[in-house]
């Protein structure tokens, strides 16, 4: 059974260098992106929780801003 394939940016991190410069491009191209606009908490959410779902979003939105200006 073959291994799940790796995102790109993981694979290059691991420092395999045996890939083009269009085989990384259409590999980037391919890879699922999330949608990241309007991230709104569900409704069964008290308001406490709500907050806290908060906090996480703006977190993982720097975590991937930053990841992003990285590579």
């Amino acid at each position: 059974m073959a291994a799940q394939k790796q995102p790109i940016d993981l694979v290059i991190t691991k420092g395999n260098k045996h890939i083009t410069k269009k085989e990384i491009q259409a590999r980037r191209d391919s890879e699922v992106k999330p949608i990241v606009e309007n991230i709104i908490p569900p409704s069964y959410l008290s308001k406490k929780q709500k907050e806290e779902f908060e906090i996480y979003v703006e977190q993982l939105l720097n975590l991937m801003y930053q990841r992003i200006q990285f590579f």
